[in-house]
């Protein structure tokens, strides 16, 4: 059974490319055998990006494509639960993470931690937040 793997916009996106990317083959070897859990607000962020860049049908399928093959996560009772519990300890404690524009950023961790997944991110705003465990390239 392939592990599932919470996988960031950063990260996603390395797969809509033409040309491979040097994050992609670093990400490959794990999460090409994975099951990748897409936030939604990764979902969100990704077609806005699409939608901005007026990209054709062929990028935009690649992009349907990718997500109809991961699980999208909505923002369950128990994701806004941990949504809560994380933005709260970051104002507390001043992480980086609680300030205004990383709201997405703290979706996608929340949905990290309701699911108790690892997280694919090579972003540092998630270093040094409890119990968020992050998932590490091949």
């Amino acid at each position: 059974m392939s592990a599932e793997v919470v996988v960031d916009t950063m990260i996603a996106s390395a797969w809509l490319g033409v040309r491979g990317t040097a994050r992609r083959a670093r990400w490959e070897p794990l999460l090409v055998k994975s099951i990748w859990v897409l936030p939604f607000t990764v979902v969100a962020e990704m077609r806005f990006g699409a939608e901005v860049a007026g990209w054709g049908a062929r990028r935009r399928g690649v992009l349907d494509r990718l997500v109809a093959s991961s699980r999208v996560m909505p923002p369950l009772v128990v994701v806004t639960d941990a949504y809560v519990d994380l933005r709260t300890w970051c104002v507390r404690n001043g992480h980086g993470l609680g300030a205004k524009d990383h709201e997405a950023d703290r979706w996608v961790a929340a949905v990290a931690l309701a699911a108790e997944l690892p997280l694919a991110s090579e972003d540092a705003i998630f270093d040094s937040v409890p119990r968020l465990n992050r998932a590490v390239p091949s």
